[in-house]
């Protein structure tokens, strides 16, 4: 797992795991599925790319210098995001065993945070295996205080919320890509984030502790 971030923000990777409708269930890829690219739970790769600006290929060419990124499948997934017009972009790396996701604010060189994970690593921790989303949450000042909750969704991914000083708020999930800015909220503010699955089964972490909850 790799994650970069630039001066002024405070972030944190946040795993995510399977909670079935009921109970806890245990995930783990099969050694067919281990093989698979981690992009193939994403339809954005199997889209034609459009059109990449030079300053966002520029910027995300730099940041992911010693990723072995795969840059010639980089996909925008979401622009002028939240106040800052943030650049909401993703591309594969490592022979394609990891996504990575990226945030390039209107001053590229201000804020910006580059995450990378591994959907399948045999060796990833039972918490983490299987998981449908991944997500980061950063707390930034530039333009004024603000979190901002986004990452990235599996095709199968129905529905995001985040749980905010006790009230749930809607995540909007778009081109697999999802990005929330919460106005005036702290760090600390930020709690759960649940994602509803396609066959009804619930995803949940709590972002304080790192931990899935029930």
């Amino acid at each position: 797992m790799v994650s970069k971030h630039r001066k002024r923000v405070f972030a944190a990777a946040l795993g995510a795991s399977i909670l079935g409708a009921v109970a806890f269930s245990s995930t783990r890829p099969s050694e067919a599925q281990r093989q698979l690219p981690a992009t193939a739970d994403l339809s954005i790769f199997e889209r034609p790319g459009g059109t990449v600006d030079a300053a966002t290929a520029a910027e995300v060419a730099a940041r992911a210098h010693d990723l072995n990124a795969d840059l010639t499948q980089l996909r925008v997934v979401g622009r002028a995001l939240g106040r800052l017009n943030t650049t909401l972009a993703i591309f594969p790396a490592r022979e394609h065993q990891n996504v990575c996701y990226t945030t390039i604010g209107s001053d590229p060189a201000g804020s910006g945070l580059l995450h990378c994970y591994t959907p399948r690593g045999p060796d990833a921790p039972d918490e983490i295996m299987g998981a449908r989303f991944h997500v980061i949450k950063m707390y930034t000042v530039n333009g004024g205080p603000h979190t901002d909750v986004f990452g990235v969704a599996s095709d199968d991914v129905k529905s995001l919320r985040v749980q905010v000083s006790g009230e749930w708020n809607a995540i909007p999930i778009f081109n697999n890509g999802f990005f929330l800015e919460v106005p005036d909220a702290s760090f600390a503010d930020v709690g759960i984030v649940e994602a509803t699955l396609s066959n009804g089964s619930v995803q949940r972490w709590d972002t304080h502790t790192g931990r899935l909850v029930s």
